[in-house]
């Protein structure tokens, strides 16, 4: 790896403070990072204050170095990508100096990651003022109205699979009860999957999808642990049916083969016959 120099010295002659210091200016050039950059770097900023309001460099080194930072890098190298990430706050508003402390300014998310799922983009919908917050909030509602569409595409297929996992149980077990995951569910005594399933369903609409997930594969365990041992008594009736054949086999290869009928002469056998007596026969002439 080559030697990193910031300022004319190498990464490894500064103490933590001083890369700190040093990489905390906004002036100086930081990875711009993609699409996503922006929203990746608001959440880790939040994450890193925490609850504090301010933050001196030693905390920023430490803090990033303990909390924030993946990977098996050095203490030095992640101190030199916190003071990056304050360059980047300062840039956008969202942090500020007063003295040896960096006071937080948003303590909420400003960025977040707008259109489809597979390609998202880093937008600022928060924090901001006139035109800009006008034209930011057109996109947030856009956005909000995306997701709902997406929410209930996938909700709507997970309770299609919910639906039909219920019917499976109810018609092979339908005592079976519902797991611990979905008591809430029980009422008025009822705690079997077919007795709870509509009202499982009525209540998936307005879950978020990570909820829906959630009942869907509480379900999903039941209905696996039913479907097995669907398959275990279907296996079982087969054995049965192949061991009565076997026996059955068995009976007809132990009784005793009755001799074959005396087989009939044939045609040309009885022609031959004749012949062969006309043949031997003495016959008088005149």
């Amino acid at each position: 790896m080559p030697a990193i120099m910031i300022d004319g010295k190498l990464l490894d002659e500064l103490s933590l403070r001083e890369i700190v210091e040093a990489t905390a200016n906004p002036e100086r050039p930081f990875f711009a990072g993609g699409d996503r950059m922006d929203y990746t770097r608001n959440v880790s900023l939040l994450a890193l204050y925490g609850t504090s309001s301010a933050l001196d460099a030693e905390a920023i080194a430490d803090r990033y170095h303990f909390e924030i930072a993946t990977g098996a890098y050095t203490t030095r190298l992640n101190a030199l990508r916190a003071g990056e990430l304050i360059a980047w706050a300062i840039s956008q508003r969202l942090v500020v100096r007063s003295n040896d402390r960096w006071h937080l300014v948003e303590t909420e998310r400003v960025f977040e990651l707008c259109g489809p799922e597979l390609r998202p983009k880093a937008v600022r919908v928060r924090g901001l003022e006139g035109a800009e917050a006008i034209v930011a909030d057109k996109i947030w509602q856009r956005e909000l109205k995306r997701r709902e569409k997406a929410r209930v595409k996938r909700v709507g297929y997970k309770m299609a699979q919910v639906r039909e996992m219920a019917e499976y149980i109810g018609m092979h077990e339908p005592g079976s009860k519902i797991g611990p995951d979905l008591q809430r569910y029980a009422v008025a005594g009822v705690d079997t999957i077919i007795g709870c399933s509509d009202l499982i369903l009525a209540s998936m609409m307005e879950m978020t999808v990570k909820e829906a997930d959630a009942v869907s594969d509480a379900v999903r365990r039941i209905y696996i642990d039913v479907q097995h041992r669907v398959w275990l008594a279907s296996e079982a009736e087969r054995q049965r049916e192949r061991e009565d054949m076997a026996s059955i086999a068995a009976a007809f290869s132990t009784r005793p083969v009755p001799p074959p009928p005396p087989s009939s002469p044939r045609p040309q056998d009885i022609g031959e016959g004749r012949c062969r007596a006309l043949g031997s026969m003495d016959l008088g002439t005149d």
